[in-house]
């Protein structure tokens, strides 16, 4: 059973506000009404750590968030007991927008390419992701990367967790999970559901 013992990381280099538009008979290059939006703070490893929260785990997040509108995000970590390790950086974390148009049954996502990483903001995340390795027995690295991070970036991250004894889960695209491969064997990588993740928590405590 997942209880607060268990403390898990979450790094999510690219998070975005996921802004869910519903149009119906949404049409290219004319006027669309919306129906009803809503938006939410976002990015896979946000995701999964807020899956994993609501689940009574010790959840810490981490990764690259643009200062100018990271209030949504911290209510809500603020709201799921999250602890917030992300660093802040110049500028706005990017918004996703997805078109839902239930009349003809089609949805068109249209995402941005978010913020680019300084060195000094790659320098500031590994130290983050340092001062986490106390206390936290599993690490989930997922989701995109924004312009600016180092190709071997990943792979140094997990050889560094590896080697302080620590779980390592990543989640990506398959392209991203094959560079990482390449860069990082013979470190076993897993490329799962994040249902598939919480249950293997659970049976390896």
């Amino acid at each position: 059973m997942i209880t607060q013992s268990i403390g898990i990381a979450t790094v999510t280099l690219n998070p975005a506000i996921d802004q869910s538009v519903a149009i119906a008979n949404f049409a290219a290059g004319e006027v669309n009404r919306v129906d009803w939006e809503q938006s939410d703070p976002g990015g896979k490893g946000v995701n999964v750590a807020s899956f994993l929260a609501d689940l009574g785990c010790r959840v810490a997040v981490t990764g690259l968030l643009g200062n100018e509108n990271a209030l949504a995000f911290e209510r809500l970590f603020a709201q799921k007991g999250m602890t917030d390790a992300f660093v802040r950086i110049p500028g706005k974390t990017r918004v996703n927008v997805k078109i839902i148009d239930a009349t003809q049954q089609r949805i068109t996502d249209i995402n941005f390419p978010g913020q680019a990483a300084s060195p000094a903001d790659v320098a500031g995340l590994r130290d983050q992701l340092a001062a986490l390795i106390d206390g936290h027995e599993w690490f989930v690295l997922s989701g995109s990367v924004p312009a600016g991070i180092p190709v071997g970036l990943y792979g140094e991250w997990v050889r560094m967790l590896k080697s302080a004894g620590k779980r390592v889960l990543l989640i990506f695209t398959i392209l991203l999970l094959v560079v990482v491969a390449i860069l990082t064997l013979p470190i076993v990588l897993y490329d799962v559901e994040e249902a598939k993740f919480v249950r293997d928590i659970r049976d390896n405590p």
